[in-house]
């Protein structure tokens, strides 16, 4: 058979979408999408600097966790932080995806 090159192998299912593309979902359209993904070990994003009552904080660090994650004494107002939840640090790449899907069915009428 020899060494092929891919567009010669898939050359007859290419199909052109067109214009309007963005907005048609069709199988085996390529999309780029962030995947994420957890560090090793977990990291928090905690806030640095507060203000007098402690409910807002304008500056973050990013930091291993410490005793009392998701324990926290007094909830964040800006931006939105219960005491039972943290700011985890995660890390994200854009990656190719290939939409597949099932051949619909026939209905019967």
């Amino acid at each position: 058979m020899g060494e092929q090159f891919f567009d010669e192998i898939v050359d007859n299912f290419f199909e052109e979408l067109g214009s309007g593309y963005r907005g048609a979902y069709k199988r085996g359209q390529l999309f780029w999408t962030p995947v994420f993904y957890n560090k090793e070990h977990l990291e928090l994003w905690r806030p640095k600097n507060y203000d007098n009552t402690k409910t807002y904080a304008s500056e973050f660090i990013q930091t291993s966790s410490t005793s009392d994650a998701f324990n926290r004494q007094i909830p964040l107002y800006a931006p939105k932080l219960e005491i039972n939840e943290e700011f985890v640090v995660v890390t994200a790449k854009r990656r190719p995806v290939i939409l597949i899907a099932p051949v619909p069915g026939r209905i019967d009428i």
